[in-house]
């Protein structure tokens, strides 16, 4: 029950501390923001297309978080 405590009372710390970074809240705004996300849908599809970038988003996407981490 303690270690719980600890964990909650650091994951609102974390929290916190996100919500005060002006950078980290604005971008997580723009993640919730139904407006923003039209766009951020169009950028995401765009990038996926990139030739540079599209075979290393293609493993990710197929392998999951372990290819993420290579």
């Amino acid at each position: 029950m303690f270690i719980t405590r600890i964990a909650l009372l650091t994951i609102a710390n974390f929290v916190t501390v996100i919500w005060q970074d002006t950078h980290m809240s604005s971008m997580l705004e723009s993640f919730t923001n139904p407006a923003q996300k039209e766009q951020l849908e169009e950028r995401m599809a765009r990038i996926k297309e990139d030739p540079s970038l599209k075979p290393i988003l293609d493993e990710i996407e197929n392998g999951g978080p372990a290819a993420m981490m290579k």
